[in-house]
């Protein structure tokens, strides 16, 4: 079989793959580095992975499975990665994180698009669930060893402040951001997937009072480092699975500071919204397609 597929300036043979998009990625003029090169003409020719070419890419490169395509596509969609990205791994040792650890490591060997990974894993000063550490040998036989940080948490808590979810998280996000620094990466990784995003809009809107949610890629206002959330597409349900076949060690926080969360509500609406697996698509979908006609304070509440 021998099928050409064209974008613009680019065209690759279905027998060659591989060695097409090689050639094209490592021909650049001379006294330009390949980093350089392989940037400006990811600039000249804007995103190579037009939709024929994506669906292309996925069929004969990617694994043959659903959760990786997904993966793929929130990639290629939402630009989460582009040539010469340095990206930080956030690893918790939990199946999300170590779902997309796994496919990232894997895409690196012929993923089209040049980048480097970096793993950390950061250990609180309190059990949360993660202290069996068999998930930093699984991480070394895949060729990434991950580094453990110790952050003292609770300890930084000021006198007369409870310990809570958000003041952990906040914690730990800052701590990633110093090893981001201190690891050369724009980009960090987290594990997630599509079920935390609608959580997370329900939350918003039931006890902050505004639509608002995680985004598959945020640039930080204040610091220098982007957000991205490759396992966007994928839900918790096909994670799960995957974490079977794969016998991943089942672990969750089993922090005994907040037992209010208000997360565990949310995840049963979408249960019950759900009456089959295409609903979160379609929820999804919607946070991208508001209708301002038809909301208060768009365009139809104006007249």
């Amino acid at each position: 079989m021998f099928t050409k597929l064209s974008t613009t300036g680019l065209t690759i043979t279905h027998t060659g793959l591989d060695k097409g998009l090689e050639r094209w990625l490592q021909a650049r003029p001379k006294g330009r580095s390949e980093a350089e090169s392989r940037k400006a003409r990811w600039r000249s020719h804007g995103p190579i992975f037009d939709y024929p070419l994506l669906k292309h890419y996925s069929g004969a490169m990617s694994s043959k499975n659903k959760l990786s395509r997904k993966i793929d596509k929130a990639i290629l969609q939402y630009e989460l990665i582009e040539p010469g990205d340095r990206i930080l791994l956030a690893i918790s040792g939990g199946k999300d994180s170590l779902t997309l650890a796994y496919h990232l490591i894997h895409k690196q060997r012929g993923f089209p698009i040049p980048f480097e990974l970096e793993a950390v894993h950061i250990q609180p000063d309190f059990p949360n669930g993660a202290d069996d550490k068999s998930f930093l040998k699984l991480m070394e036989e895949w060729g990434l060893p991950c580094r453990v940080i110790q952050v003292p948490v609770k300890e930084r808590l000021k006198p007369g402040r409870k310990m809570n979810c958000y003041w952990c998280s906040t914690q730990r996000r800052m701590e990633l951001m110093k090893q981001a620094e201190e690891l050369n990466c724009s980009k960090i990784a987290l594990g997630h997937h599509m079920d935390d995003i609608l959580e997370t809009f329900l939350m918003n809107m039931a006890y902050k009072g505004e639509m608002s949610t995680m985004l598959p890629k945020l640039k930080y206002d204040n610091y220098p480092y982007t957000v991205i959330r490759p396992l966007a597409y994928v839900h918790e349900a096909e994670i799960v699975t995957f974490a079977e076949q794969m016998d991943f060690k089942k672990i969750s926080c089993a922090c005994n500071f907040d037992t209010t969360s208000k997360r565990h509500p949310a995840r049963d609406a979408i249960d019950t919204l759900a009456i089959n697996a295409s609903v979160r698509d379609t929820m999804f979908k919607a946070l991208s397609n508001p209708n301002m006609r038809y909301l208060m304070g768009g365009d139809g509440d104006k007249k």
